[in-house]
């Protein structure tokens, strides 16, 4: 063990499996054991779309968490956040998502999969209502693109991706 309290932790792509485990019963989870080598202080996990239940998940933030981000390895997924409205994230989509942020997934296609880093391990999710319930567009179908949304790479309309911010180092 490392005077930080970590130890080398090495997965390979055949080590272990999905399993509907998860916080969501609409996808499957591949745990990349990082929990274990940073004593829970973070987690990471490859999530894809398969588990039980339909479209949606309803607005919720989470809490006790003090970073959280998805990086979108294949096929799409449409979030809603609290103050920018919708977001489509496809491969090769980077999301921050700030502690405390209401958000909601609204779609996804059946061929998402994921990374999610998490710190700490153990957080909480708060269901949310009023307001912020508004404002939130109703849940589409979850097969193909989602509706109305053009091909984001060589579309002629804007698209809802942010500008990629200053390249870390």
């Amino acid at each position: 063990m490392s005077g930080n309290g970590q130890t080398l932790s090495v997965l390979h792509a055949g080590d272990g499996a999905f399993d509907g485990g998860g916080l969501r019963s609409q996808f499957v989870y591949h745990d990349l054991g990082i929990k274990a080598a940073t004593g829970g202080r973070y987690h990471a996990h490859i999530i894809k779309a398969g588990g039980a239940g339909g479209p949606g998940i309803g607005l919720h933030r989470h809490t006790g968490i003090d970073f959280q981000m998805v990086y979108v390895l294949e096929g799409w997924m449409r979030f809603w956040y609290e103050g920018r409205g919708e977001t489509l994230a496809e491969a090769g989509t980077c999301i921050l998502q700030p502690p405390g942020i209401a958000h909601d997934v609204l779609e996804w296609s059946d061929d998402l999969k994921l990374l999610e880093v998490t710190s700490p391990c153990d957080f909480g999710t708060e269901a949310l209502t009023g307001d912020a319930a508004s404002e939130q567009p109703e849940v589409r179908r979850r097969s193909g693109r989602p509706r109305g949304v053009p091909t984001p790479r060589g579309a002629s309309a804007p698209d809802d991706r942010t500008p990629p911010g200053p390249a870390c180092r």
